[in-house]
């Protein structure tokens, strides 16, 4: 099945201001396959220079393909903390061509932290892109780094 357009999300949420759009881009993030986010002003996390793959032969990573992209009302609550993990992604059981001790995946986790708060004793009720409601309801409210 055959990912629909970035214009199809945001015409799902229409009017919401903070975004999130993370995940393996298969481009490096100054590709002009982004134009269409950064006409939309959202940024990049994950500068084009830091490779985000990984192989047991290259650990370091070649490529710069999975990024966090966030809207430009979400820059004010970014730490600038963000990280690739590249440690624990392999595993014994896992096959590395006729060896074992591979990768989980040839990419790695990708992450950033925001400064939120919000009140979590307000219920809310939120219909994701798939047509599912999601309900949150929690009963303390804290503020996580």
């Amino acid at each position: 099945m055959p990912i629909p357009p970035i214009h199809f999300y945001f015409s799902c949420f229409p009017g919401e201001k903070d975004v999130i759009i993370l995940g393996d881009f298969n481009q490096a993030p100054d590709s002009s396959d982004h134009d269409i986010l950064r006409k939309e002003k959202f940024h990049h996390l994950v500068p084009s220079s830091t490779f985000t793959n990984i192989s047991t032969k290259n650990p370091q990573g070649s490529k710069s393909l999975d990024n966090i992209w966030i809207s430009r009302s979400l820059k004010k609550v970014f730490t600038g903390h963000w990280a690739v993990v590249r440690e624990g992604l392999t595993n014994p059981w896992i096959p590395d061509n006729w060896s074992w001790g591979g990768v989980a995946s040839d990419h790695c986790p990708v992450l950033a932290e925001f400064y939120l708060e919000k009140d979590w004793s307000r219920k809310e009720v939120t219909q994701n892109g798939n047509g599912v409601t999601v309900e949150c309801k929690d009963s303390h409210a804290k503020h996580e780094r």
